[in-house]
């Protein structure tokens, strides 16, 4: 096989507890699949945060914002 390109279509990232993922309003550019550990998904309102959903291994978060361009 002649001029074989390779594209990287994923990679394995790190974070830790209370770091955030995905400003809230931020325009999506990827999408993340949790392998260990959760996530949790909030909204804030009047300066208040609120738990919308805790996301555990196997789930998917960023997917509406990469391929459906909502925020």
């Amino acid at each position: 096989m002649e001029g074989k390109i390779v594209y990287t279509i994923a990679e394995e990232e790190t974070y830790q507890d209370g770091q955030v993922i995905i400003k809230e309003g931020s325009p999506g550019d990827w999408v993340y699949v949790i392998l260990s550990g959760s996530v949790e998904i909030t909204k804030t309102v009047n300066d208040k945060k609120y738990i919308i959903a805790v996301l555990e291994p196997g789930e998917v978060l960023g997917e509406l914002g990469f391929m459906g361009g909502i925020k």
